[in-house]
């Protein structure tokens, strides 16, 4: 018996002999192109070695053999009408399998990918394990390139943990992680990205990955990134681009426990040097705990009603004995100010610093409305009581933890009238000053 095409299995349990020669440049270049053109990265297919199968038909061992050789020699046509000519000579063969896989590999690498899908099918049963599974390895390659990613990832993702070739690895990651990108499945492309970014494969493969990582990552919202951090090993790459991000919405949250977990595992390895991930991360090894005689403040310092702000700063400083006449007692308030700017997104941002960096028992603003909104609703969100100085601040989160110092303008017009009628009035005239605030009591 003549040994016939010996090539290395796609799996560790078989058998190999010798090593075959690799696929010639230009037949990479046109697999590289045709997965482009599909949307799939930049990959050329692995010099992937096929199963053990002999013949005992010399003659067809050499036409296989000089089909192969016109194909390692970059001459894509003469090999494809080789490859051809075998199967129809030599249809009875062992070795027409091995023919058709390699036929349709060309196909695949002409962008022929509904041609060697139709190659690949009657081999998908084949009684020889290495060819089957080489088949439903390339067909789902091919499914991905037709645009069938649903499909393409149900074939391939078995494969994940089972593949020895280096090639072969990284063309299987890099056309899984492509098809979650088609599906719109951004975690599952990331996961594919981040096995690839720590595979043993080239390291062209590796920084590929890691710079689709990068480009990746930043583009997860809030949700994804969150569900998708325990996911990730923490020795990988896409962890720790993927960490930062997911701290961050912990602490937005208010999810206490998880923030510090993470903050924890970001300090441990090393990763909470950058001043930004470093504040978080103290934030959120700060989170939970309080100071009973810290005090916080979210007044307008600056910008539109800065003077009514700073007005009521120095309001605050005389009832909390600021600055003390003596030395300050065991027990005296300290008071911490934050700066609102008059801005809803700079007052929930106050109140976060307030509760995370310096652990205010309590907060006492903002002024103005919606100003205060925000900030009763990151208060609330954090757990601590806060104190809405606006006359109507209309927070719609009025609760255990949220006061206001005045009643609303619906609630205060309502008592007047109720009071003005009990008293036998039915004729009002309504006074009040040319401001969005007076407006509001005339309405």
């Amino acid at each position: 018996m003549v040994a016939g095409l010996v090539n290395a299995p796609l799996l560790p349990a078989r058998a190999t002999a010798s090593r075959a020669p690799g696929w010639g440049v230009p037949v990479l270049l046109a697999w590289a192109l045709a997965l482009a053109s599909s949307g799939c990265p930049r990959r050329a297919p692995s010099t992937l070695e096929l199963p053990l199968v002999t013949s005992d038909d010399p003659d067809a061992e050499a036409d296989l053999e000089e089909a192969r050789r016109l194909a390692e020699a970059g001459e894509t046509e003469a090999s494809e009408a080789g490859f051809r000519e075998f199967l129809g000579e030599h249809p009875d063969d062992p070795l027409a399998a091995i023919a058709q896989l390699e036929l349709a590999r060309l196909r695949l690498a002409d962008g022929e990918a509904a041609e060697a899908r139709t190659l690949l099918a009657p081999l998908a049963d084949h009684p020889d394990a290495g060819v089957a599974e080489r088949a439903r390895f390339y067909d789902g390659v091919a499914l991905h390139l037709l645009g069938e990613h649903a499909a393409a990832t149900r074939t391939l993702t078995p494969f994940l943990g089972r593949t020895v070739d280096p090639d072969e690895t990284a063309t299987l990651l890099h056309t899984l992680a492509a098809a979650a990108d088609a599906l719109g499945e951004p975690a599952a492309a990331v996961i594919a990205w981040d096995r690839l970014a720590s595979a043993p494969v080239a390291e062209r493969d590796r920084r590929d990955a890691r710079q689709r990582l990068e480009a990746l990552v930043p583009t997860l919202d809030d949700a994804t990134a969150l569900a998708l951090e325990p996911e990730l090993p923490r020795d990988g790459v896409a962890w720790a681009l993927v960490a930062p991000h997911a701290l961050r919405v912990a602490i937005q949250r208010g999810e206490r426990a998880q923030a510090l977990a993470l903050a924890t595992a970001l300090r441990e390895r090393g990763l909470a040097g950058d001043d930004d991930l470093g504040e978080m991360v103290l934030r959120a090894e700060r989170s939970g705990a309080t100071d009973a005689r810290a005090i916080g403040a979210v007044l307008p310092l600056s910008g539109r009603g800065r003077e009514v702000g700073r007005a009521a700063r120095q309001g605050m400083m005389v009832a909390a004995g600021v600055p003390p006449s003596g030395p300050p007692a065991p027990d005296a308030f300290r008071l911490h100010f934050r700066d609102s700017a008059g801005e809803a997104e700079g007052a929930a941002s106050a109140v976060e610093d307030l509760v995370t960096l310096h652990q205010v028992v309590a907060i006492v603003g903002p002024i103005n409305g919606t100003a205060a909104e925000a900030a009763a609703a990151r208060a609330a969100e954090l757990g601590v009581p806060l104190l809405a100085l606006h006359p109507g601040a209309e927070t719609g989160r009025e609760g255990a933890m949220l006061f206001r110092a005045f009643p609303s303008p619906a609630e205060e017009a309502a008592e007047l009238v109720r009071g003005a009628a009990a008293r036998g009035a039915r004729r009002l005239a309504v006074l009040h000053p040319d401001i969005g605030y007076g407006a509001r009591l005339r309405e």
